[in-house]
């Protein structure tokens, strides 16, 4: 995560795995109160990362059906739907519109060659050198991390005998990671919803390292001197990360590279998965003018001047969200723009409302112009899902602050936790 790809939304998305397992399993809280401090968490890990969140949310469900059968009754199971409701809920003003604007995005890119859970699973070969030679890397780390597991699991006497439920839970999470990695769960990834979306069987890897820490924390807690042992093992652990997987970043790659690439006019290329409908990132050329100006029709006279005595634009505004130009035009003319066609774009002309096509190559925004002066003004506007989100989050927020309030007024009776 660090050193290989940088991903560091996925990195803080780990830190509320620990959280919901504490509040999906514990006794002592209440309902009420348990339900809310778990809602929090689903919306925090939602709102972090959504392949870490898919994830959460199936070891969620996994959890509570083992403590619901450990329990015999219904509890556990009622805490997480209410959980996942009010979570979904809060943070409902980001989902609704990650999930209707789905339709607009070529989203199934997301899961192509090379980014799908059978290309990825351990010791996979593909035909990308580069691909298999990272997943060699990350599966063997994942095989050390395997043996650590059943080793210090089977050292956890401690937590075995005093919490032999929530042992028998942490065992669990670690064989379903285990079995989430091998090709034999294939067609768990294929029909589990939204499963194939996480793209990398790996990712689990964040449940085994909550299972690994606990068993390893319940195994040396009693070890005489045992702390000290880490300010060995976390260097040597950061030092072998940084020697095996550490990637040089391509020069292109620099946040100065990019920066400079966008303002000079070189552009960079769009990821697939969020490119509109009738958008072809192949077909991108970088240094692509803001305006392209194409004359739709000229008369004899008119092509023996130069094209740019006939027509003259001027770029006001150019923002990522607003744009403003004028077009002075002796003859009608055709203008593709450097602006991919998403839906929620809205095109006024002269303050009227005015249609727009997208270029069949690579999908950016086509006007069409008629002789004269015009003002074009483009916004990418609020659309009805947003409003919608944002609706449904407010409301479970009221919803989220009458339970804790509720929660605090019933007063439970602390127990002690079985988990």
């Amino acid at each position: 995560m660090i050193y290989e790809r940088g991903a560091f939304a996925e990195m803080i998305a780990a830190i509320w795995l620990p959280g919901i397992l504490l509040f999906a399993l514990r006794d002592r809280g209440g309902l009420l109160k348990n339900s809310s401090l778990l809602a929090l968490h689903v919306a925090a890990i939602w709102l972090t990362n959504l392949p870490a969140a898919v994830i959460a949310t199936y070891l969620l469900a996994f959890v509570v059906i083992i403590r619901a059968i450990q329990l015999r009754r219904a509890e556990p199971l009622i805490r997480a739907a209410i959980a996942l409701a009010l979570g979904l809920g809060l943070a409902a003003f980001f989902l609704i519109p990650a999930i209707y604007e789905q339709r607009w995005v070529q989203i199934a890119q997301a899961v192509t060659s090379g980014s799908s859970p059978h290309d990825n699973f351990l010791f996979a070969r593909t035909a990308d050198a580069e691909h298999d030679a990272v997943l060699l890397h990350t599966s063997i780390f994942a095989v050390i991390e395997f043996i650590l597991a059943a080793l210090v699991a089977g050292f956890a006497r401690p937590l075995r005998q005093r919490a032999p439920q929530l042992y028998s839970i942490l065992l669990a999470s670690v064989i379903l990671t285990i079995f989430l990695l091998l090709p034999i769960s294939a067609l768990v990834w294929q029909f589990a919803p939204k499963l194939m979306f996480v793209q990398f069987p790996w990712r689990w890897l964040m449940v085994l390292n909550v299972a690994l820490a606990l068993f390893a924390g319940a195994a040396f807690a009693r070890v005489p001197r045992a702390k000290y042992a880490l300010f060995l093992l976390v260097p040597c652990t950061i030092g072998l990360c940084y020697w095996q997987f550490h990637q040089k970043i391509y020069p292109e790659d620099r946040p100065v590279s990019l920066f400079e690439a966008i303002n000079n006019g070189e552009g960079y290329e769009g990821t697939d998965e969020y490119t509109p409908l009738t958008a072809d990132n192949s077909n991108a050329h970088p240094y692509t003018p803001r305006i392209a100006i194409q004359i739709a029709s000229q008369t004899d006279e008119q092509r023996k001047v130069s094209p740019a005595t006939l027509v003259h634009s001027d770029s006001q505004l150019w923002q990522p969200e607003h744009k403003r130009f004028a077009i002075d035009s002796q003859v009608p003319t055709r203008d593709t723009l450097r602006l991919l066609d998403f839906p929620a774009w809205s095109v006024h002309v002269d303050h009227q409302p005015y249609p727009r096509s997208a270029d069949l190559t690579d999908g950016r925004m086509v006007l069409d112009l008629p002789t004269g002066h015009h003002e074009v003004t483009i916004d990418y506007a609020r659309t009805s899902d947003e409003t919608w989100g944002d609706l449904i989050s407010a409301v479970s927020l009221i919803f989220l602050i009458a339970l804790f309030v509720i929660a605090r007024s019933t007063n439970p009776v602390n127990t002690l936790p079985n988990a």
